[in-house]
């Protein structure tokens, strides 16, 4: 047996058994060790869940690149290559490549400031608005109403950098 001394007496009440020291500890280590490994697991789900949404939003995004495969096939005398791999899941550059009539092909190469989801999702936003805006009549007038309109609901700031160009083939 061992002495405790409570307010710096000691009293034989405070008197107590090693073995049962032992037994309380190695259930407090029992208790501490099970809500470790579930919050282990809980933490591991979560991640899981994580990288599952993330693979599926790199595959929304390389779903948004242009099948060059298929436009090649319309342009004669030109041979278009292009290559994208993330550094992440999903991340802030992009390409977009396509005919806005028969003589004209629309080229974009872009790169948000930002990194991760973030970038991914303003590109994506940027490229839909120069989309529906390739009616206008010059990449310059194009780019002017995209950044007028990005400019307006940009709260994180976030900048692009572009080259656009149209490429008249005939």
């Amino acid at each position: 047996t061992a002495n405790v001394f409570e307010d710096g007496l000691n009293t034989e009440a405070s008197k107590f058994n090693e073995v049962d020291v032992l037994q309380r500890t190695m259930a407090k280590a029992d208790v501490d060790l099970r809500e470790y490994v579930a919050y282990m697991k809980e933490s591991n789900d979560e991640r899981s869940k994580a990288e599952g949404q993330l693979a599926i939003a790199q595959s929304i995004q390389g779903g948004l690149l242009p099948d060059v495969n298929k436009l090649q096939q319309k342009l004669t005398g030109y041979k278009l290559m292009v290559g994208f791999e993330p550094t992440e899941y999903v991340c802030g550059d992009m390409y977009d490549c396509y005919m806005l009539d028969d003589d004209h092909l629309m080229l974009v190469v872009a790169d948000a400031d930002a990194k991760g989801v973030p970038a991914a999702l303003f590109m994506m936003i940027t490229l839909a608005l120069i989309k529906n805006n390739a009616d206008i009549a010059s990449p310059g007038k194009i780019l002017e109403k995209v950044n007028r309109s990005l400019a307006r609901r940009n709260n994180e700031m976030i900048s692009v950098t572009m080259w656009l160009g149209v490429l008249e083939l005939s």
